[in-house]
Parts: structure tokens; C-alpha cells; sequence
């Protein structure tokens, strides 16, 4: 896990996103339970879930 844990978050750094940033994204996870059912659906395609993202970090 912590491998794990060591690779996400060198991307977040090389991709340049704040902390901030993930606080604001962890905390509409939380507070909207059909987006985090939503990403977390196998049968929704990558491609969908990574548009939903960008949008939801055009937002924040």
C-alpha cells in the first residue's frame, strides 16, 4: 500500500495540483454520495469517469 500511496502521490506533485485542491475534491466526494457511486461503478467507462473529473476540477 504504501508503494501504492508513494506513486499517487508523486503524479498529484508532477501534475502540479494543490493541496487544496484535493481537500475541495475529497470533500465533494463526501458530500455527494451519487458522484463517489458513480466513479466507483465498474460498468461506466474510463473515459466518462476522466471527464467527470476534469470537470469537477474546472470547478474547484
Amino acid at each position: 500500500m504504501k508503494r501504492i500511496s508513494m506513486t499517487y502521490g508523486q503524479v498529484l506533485f508532477e501534475l502540479g495540483i494543490k493541496k487544496e485542491s484535493l481537500q475541495k475534491a475529497q470533500d465533494m466526494l463526501h458530500e455527494n454520495e451519487e458522484l463517489l457511486s458513480a466513479l466507483e461503478n465498474p460498468t461506466i467507462t474510463k473515459k466518462k469517469k476522466k471527464m467527470w473529473w476534469k470537470s469537477c476540477f474546472r470547478m474547484i
